[in-house]
């Protein structure tokens, strides 16, 4: 049985591609590809194993929910600069 494995990382975060291949206990029944998403912590970690069609969809989402998150860092900093200048004393 062979098949290929890519790994990357960022510290904490580890990808994997597994590429299709035939199962181990069956061999006409074929493992589809998937990618793993291990996030590792110091005190613990988390595994993920998406399937490549919703990969695509997370794919498709982040972008945008990580723009709502940065509107959301930029109008929450504007706020609190907001509130500082209002009880700031003024200059005469």
């Amino acid at each position: 049985m062979s098949f290929i494995t890519i790994h990357t990382s960022s510290p904490g975060i580890l990808v994997s591609y597994s590429a299709p291949r035939p199962a181990a206990y069956d061999d006409s029944s074929t493992i589809p590809a998937y990618f793993n998403v291990e996030l590792d912590k110091k005190y613990g970690g988390a595994r993920l194993a998406l399937t490549v069609e919703d990969a695509r969809v997370l794919l498709e989402r982040l972008p945008r929910l990580v723009m709502e998150h940065d509107a959301a860092e930029h109008v929450r900093a504007e706020q609190v600069a907001a509130e500082k200048s209002a009880t700031e004393p003024k200059a005469a």
